[in-house]
């Protein structure tokens, strides 16, 4: 079975996905004063200014994380306003961005 780009399919129903925004911060510790929610939080913010979407727009989240907290996705997107939706938290060592990324 073939998939075109842009189609996923989810329990047997085929859904259209699309990246509109993206958004990145430095691979590095936190610095004095800051969190992993402080880098996240810039990250989805910069991905929706590009995008030209709102907080409201995001349908769902994917979050990819590494020696963090549990619930990493739920407190970074809480600090911006970001509740009510699904949010999927990956940990999978180096391989979280593009595990929680191919999970979206």
């Amino acid at each position: 079975m073939s998939e075109r780009a842009g189609e996923g399919t989810v329990l047997g129903m085929t859904r259209e996905v699309a990246i509109a925004g993206v958004g990145l911060t430095k691979f590095v510790k936190p610095e004095a004063g800051k969190s992993y929610w402080d880098y996240g939080s810039q990250a989805v913010l910069d991905a929706l200014r590009y995008a030209d979407m709102q907080l409201s727009d995001v349908q769902e989240a994917f979050c990819g994380s590494v020696y963090t907290d549990t619930g990493a996705g739920h407190r970074t997107l809480s600090e911006i306003g970001l509740k009510g939706i699904p949010i999927i938290n990956v940990e999978n060592a180096c391989s979280s961005g593009a595990s929680a990324f191919r999970l979206a």
